[in-house]
């Protein structure tokens, strides 16, 4: 017996040594066969896929062979024909067999399944004022970009951004679509103002008079919150209050955001009153009498009536 391994012409040659007689077999021609071809591929050039997603892998097909699947070196029951949908992590393998039995195990292909992210931008505290230091912006999961008013690399900058209601953007960017995605931020830099406006333009008002002060805002009075001073005590008011006092009146304004404005001092005196009175004067006999000085109380008021002349700036 002969256990052939090479192609080619075999036959065998039975020599009678007794009888001296030789004999010839028929010839045989052995050629060796092509293995059949074992490789996989895929739909597409990937070898990780989202957990919701699936991978067809395929080998080629030729007829009456037979083609078995293996997971992670397990053979996959009825899993036999040229293709497979592949939806776990792990290393796939197929075994093809030809017409004459020959087999061929192909290389092992490597999927990775991965889980969906979600990407998120964590809050951004309010500034009040363009004047703040920097905020540090944290995403998640990391290496994503941010992007916005004021923002420079994962800072955003107060003083860049200016005054206003921003939109801050956490991105991250992949060639699967459950390892992508977008978060966003309303960064707030608020800087109110306010100013007193008196009812009238004046700054002294008589005993037992009032007057009107308002505070004057950028926006509609809703958005503020308002506490009135004088000279540094808390006052009852909301957008205006009757000033009676003399003092340093001053008003704060919380917004929305809270974030506070001081007023300007606005002063107000309070004049004192007086009684206004003027000397009698006698009666005189005649037309011919000479000129009286007239008396008045307080000093630099006016005298008005008949006969009367401005002499040296005095009234007679």
């Amino acid at each position: 017996m002969l256990v052939a391994s090479q192609p080619g012409s075999y036959w065998a040659i039975v020599r009678d040594y007794i009888q001296g007689c030789t004999s010839f077999s028929d010839t045989i021609q052995l050629i060796r066969a092509a293995l059949p071809i074992a490789v996989i591929t895929t739909q597409r050039s990937t070898t990780t896929i989202c957990s919701s997603d699936s991978l067809v892998l395929a080998t080629p097909y030729q007829l009456n062979y037979h083609y078995q699947w293996s997971f992670n070196g397990i053979p996959l029951a009825g899993v036999t024909t040229n293709t497979l949908t592949a939806r776990q992590t792990g290393q796939y393998t197929v075994t093809v067999t030809d017409t004459t039995t020959c087999q061929l195990v192909s290389p092992s292909f490597a999927l990775s399944v991965v889980p969906g992210v979600t990407v998120t931008l964590d809050s951004i505290p309010r500034q009040c004022g363009p004047t703040g230091s920097s905020i540090t912006l944290t995403g998640s999961p990391s290496g994503g970009i941010f992007a916005g008013p004021g923002v420079s690399g994962d800072k955003f900058e107060p003083a860049k951004a200016g005054v206003g209601h921003h939109i801050i953007t956490y991105s991250i960017k992949s060639d699967l679509s459950c390892q992508q995605g977008i978060a966003q931020r309303i960064a707030t830099v608020s800087a109110p103002t306010v100013s007193i406006s008196p009812a009238r333009s004046v700054t002294e008002i008589c005993a037992g008079d009032s007057l009107l002060l308002s505070a004057q805002t950028p926006l509609n009075s809703s958005n503020y919150s308002y506490k009135w001073r004088l000279d540094g005590k808390s006052l009852p008011g909301k957008e205006s209050i009757s000033a009676k006092q003399a003092g340093n009146y001053q008003v704060i304004i919380l917004d929305t955001e809270g974030c506070p404005a001081l007023s300007q001092i606005y002063s107000l005196t309070i004049a004192p009153t007086i009684h206004v009175r003027m000397d009698s004067v006698s009666a005189l006999c005649g037309t011919d009498h000479p000129p009286i000085t007239l008396q008045g109380y307080p000093a630099n008021g006016i005298f008005s009536g008949p006969g009367l002349q401005v002499i040296n700036t005095t009234r007679i």
